[in-house]
């Protein structure tokens, strides 16, 4: 499955988001959020982290 492609999001873009959503409540209640997502293969993934 070279080909498979992943979709990742950075451990600190989710703090980020997290962290601004209780700091800010108002501005996202009811709301729904796409995070920077990265899509990427199997050895994308592998290059990236090596």
């Amino acid at each position: 499955m070279p080909e498979t492609t992943l979709q990742t999001i950075e451990t600190d873009d989710i703090g980020h988001f997290a962290a601004e959503a209780f700091e800010h409540p108002d501005d996202y209640m009811g709301r729904q959020s796409k995070g920077g997502t990265w899509f990427m293969t199997n050895h994308h993934t592998s290059r990236r982290w090596m």
